[in-house]
Parts: structure tokens; C-alpha cells; sequence
């Protein structure tokens, strides 16, 4: 833990075995942090989930594997929130009171904005080729929106309210 009260964990491994029933090395990670959070993650190799927080700030990228995001944004924030993968599906998950603007785009792969928000407002819904995009705001509120970018070249996108 930094002395600004920033908590790092880094996994380096290094491939041991180089065999067909084991190729490189496995890591499995579970961080509890506090409920309210800044976040940043970065991951090369592997799935990100995280679940049961209130960003404050979020960015989470991955080069390979699937990034899920099961929680809410601080309210009292305007701030910007990426999720991205190369290749790999996007899952967010927010309360269906939420409030924020939405930046999604996948090259190859579905998108879906579901229902269940207190509002969705499209405001395009583009489809050319294999790649997707969707811009629109979730919710209703007063003042700026925080925006949520969310990125992947190679996998579907999903927004839900849960």
C-alpha cells in the first residue's frame, strides 16, 4: 500500500514447464476492497470480475478474457469509466436507477443495451458489418452524466440492469 492509500498487487509469473497439459502458469486473484472504490486494473491474459462495489472511478483493460462489472457508480461523481478487451466479452451490470451515459462499440461481436433502467435513451444504434456501436444515456438525472466507455474488438458487449 502506497502512502496516498493505493493498494497495488502485480503478479509476475514466469512459464516453468512448457509441456502440452501445461503451458504457462495459472494465477486466480480474489481482492476484497472497501465498497467504494477507485479502480484500475490491467490484465493481460484472463477473465476481470468485479462485483459488489460503487466506482468512484473505473478502468479496467484486458488483452484476452472477459470483463464483467457487477456494481454501481458513485452518484456524486462525473468522472469516466472504461471497461475494454482485445478479444473477449463485455458484461456490465448496474442498478436500474443508474445514471450515465453509455460509449459501447465492439468490431466483431453483439451488442446489447437491455431494459430494465428506469429510462433508456438510444441515441444511435448503428450496425455496419460484423461491428456495432450504441450511444444513448440510462436513466434520468440532473447535470452531467458520467460516461462509460466500454471497447472490445473481438466479442459481444452486454448492459443490463440487475
Amino acid at each position: 500500500q502506497d502512502d496516498d492509500g493505493t493498494v497495488r498487487v502485480e503478479v509476475d509469473t514466469n512459464r516453468t514447464e512448457d509441456n502440452f497439459l501445461s503451458i504457462a502458469n495459472h494465477v486466480n486473484l480474489e481482492i476484497t476492497a472497501p465498497p467504494s472504490l477507485l479502480l484500475k486494473i490491467d490484465n493481460n491474459v484472463g477473465n476481470v470480475t468485479v462485483e459488489g462495489v460503487q466506482a468512484r472511478s473505473l478502468d479496467i483493460r484486458s488483452n484476452t478474457g472477459n470483463v464483467t462489472f457487477r456494481g454501481s457508480l458513485d452518484p456524486d461523481e462525473t468522472s469516466n469509466y472504461s471497461m475494454e478487451t482485445n478479444t473477449g466479452e463485455i458484461d456490465l451490470r448496474l442498478p436500474p436507477d443508474t445514471y450515465a451515459e453509455i460509449d459501447a462499440r465492439t468490431d466483431v461481436g453483439s451488442l446489447n443495451v437491455g431494459s430494465g433502467f428506469d429510462a433508456v435513451d438510444a441515441r444511435t444504434d448503428d450496425r455496419v458489418g460484423p461491428s456495432e456501436t450504441w450511444a444513448g444515456v440510462l436513466g434520468t438525472g440532473s447535470g452531467s452524466a458520467p460516461t462509460i466507455r466500454l471497447r472490445t474488438n473481438t466479442g459481444a458487449i452486454t448492459v443490463r440492469a440487475e
